[in-house]
């Protein structure tokens, strides 16, 4: 089962950000343990009230506070940048980013409304109105909980219309190290086993470009990444397939001069237990 300890991701190069930022910067890290200089970090967010609700069903045993988890996550942030660390959350980077329009069209996009044949609504129109109705604040949690509706006649209710609600909540957001990778050429956007999560690449694929992160590869069907399953060891890789990374990951990462190592380990697990998915659930790299 998986304990709570707020996912963060390294990224090894100096920059500092502004909301503003225009150049595109391209973080690169030579070994794990090298000294970081941006951290993007998220703590945990309205979505894990659902966790908060049912932890068992998201894999943690026994009590999770979503709100105790928030200010733990954040205890951290403040005491990484009273120590002069540049830390950055997602949220930050999507409601104070260079171009706001372009998180309400990936809101937009991503916001599912349908209806039963016999309604005669506009969707294109319901959709427009949500999103211009709403700060990104509020959008930004109709997206973090994966929200959708499908509307129905309801003669019996004041508006005349009914539907069924349903969320598919980003829960797992804060495993930061999960959604990609960085190696000494760059960031590599993972693909994830996991239904649950695969929307969460997008998600931080749109946070990347907000700070002028371009990655210089994306893993695709069939093959799976994640970040966990990942080591950069300067002349040497270490990439853990499992329950979460497959083999055909691995390939394309060798196949598409994603980094400059000369040896790549691949470390299989053959337990394909779900309570240690990933290879760093085994071990850390601090140091040489």
């Amino acid at each position: 089962m998986k304990k709570f300890v707020c996912g963060f991701f390294l990224l090894a190069f100096v920059s500092t950000w502004v909301a503003t930022c225009a150049e595109a910067i391209q973080p690169k890290v030579n070994k794990e343990y090298d000294k970081a200089y941006m951290i993007i970090m998220q703590p945990p967010t309205i979505a894990n009230f659902f966790t908060t609700a049912l932890p068992t069903l998201y894999g943690y045993k026994g009590e999770f506070n979503y709100k105790k988890a928030r200010k733990e996550a954040e205890q951290i942030i403040n005491t990484l940048r009273l120590k002069g660390v540049n830390v950055i959350t997602i949220e930050e980077i999507l409601l104070k980013g260079r171009d706001p329009q372009k998180l309400k069209d990936f809101i937009s996009e991503n916001l599912v409304i349908t209806k039963d044949k016999d309604l005669n609504l506009d969707l294109d129109t319901i959709k427009k109105e949500i999103i211009e109705a709403n700060d990104l604040d509020t959008l930004l949690d109709l997206l973090l909980n994966g929200f959708s509706a499908n509307l129905s006649k309801d003669e019996k209710s004041t508006s005349g219309i009914g539907g069924k609600i349903s969320f598919e909540p980003l829960v797992d957001l804060f495993y930061m190290r999960d959604q990609m990778i960085t190696t000494d050429k760059g960031i590599v956007l993972c693909n994830f086993e996991s239904k649950q999560r695969k929307n969460e690449v997008a998600l931080i694929k749109l946070a990347l470009d907000n700070i002028g992160i371009s990655p210089i590869y994306e893993v695709t069907d069939p093959g799976r990444l994640e970040g966990g399953d990942f080591f950069m060891n300067g002349d040497s890789i270490f990439i853990g397939i499992g329950p979460r990374t497959n083999e055909a990951g691995a390939k394309q990462l060798m196949d598409n001069n994603t980094f400059n190592a000369k040896t790549v380990v691949l470390v299989k697990d053959r337990l394909l237990n779900q309570a240690q998915m990933h290879l760093d659930t085994y071990f850390n790299m601090l140091d040489s």
